[in-house]
Order: structure tokens, then C-alpha cells, then sequence
């Protein structure tokens, strides 16, 4: 990539797209479990009410990978209860609806 067009995705970035896509729905939300959350009608906070919308923070490995795969969906995911036997160990994706190929800022 030519360091023009680099440099143009980069002004073109938002400050708050690394936060989303670091920090969105990765710690629970501390003022709906004292019933105290105004974002939860509509749903628009930014932490978790119920364990299935909890997701993963992306985290580079030594080896240049991710923790877990956006292209595999978890065949052992749970969605009502939000587990997977593998826990956070799991190497693919847990929510297909938050997957980088589906979810873009």
C-alpha cells in the first residue's frame, strides 16, 4: 500500500473506532445489575446486560494472529445461556453477528 493511501485511512479514522472495536460489550455493564442502566431501552450501552452479548476483546498473539478466528462460527456456542465449552480458549467466533466480517464501524 502506498503511503499516501495509508496515510488517508488513517485521517480518515474515527477517535472512538478502536475503543468500539477493542472495548464494545467485553465488560459487564455495573448499572444494570442495580437496575440503574438508562441505555438498556433501547439497548444502546456499551457494556453487557446478558452473558450471550458478551463478546471477546481481540487480542493480537506473538504469532500475528488473533485469538480467534472471524471466518469459523463456534459449532458449540450456546447462544441462550452464552457459554462455550472452550470458554474465552475458544480460537472462533462465539457471536457471528459480532464477527469483523459482519460488524464494521
Amino acid at each position: 500500500m502506498d503511503t499516501s493511501r495509508k496515510s488517508s485511512l488513517t485521517n480518515s479514522e474515527k477517535p472512538n473506532h478502536l475503543q468500539y472495536l477493542r472495548d464494545f460489550r467485553v465488560e459487564p455493564c455495573a448499572q444494570f445489575k442495580q437496575h440503574q442502566c438508562q441505555q438498556h431501552r433501547p439497548y444502546t450501552c456499551f457494556h453487557w446486560h446478558f452473558a450471550n452479548q458478551r463478546r471477546r476483546r481481540p487480542v493480537k498473539l506473538t504469532t500475528g494472529e488473533f485469538n480467534y478466528s472471524p471466518d469459523i462460527y463456534c459449532d458449540k456456542y450456546d447462544e441462550s445461556n452464552g457459554c462455550c465449552p472452550n470458554g474465552d480458549r475458544c480460537p472462533r467466533i462465539l457471536h457471528e453477528k459480532w464477527s469483523s466480517l459482519c460488524f464494521r464501524t
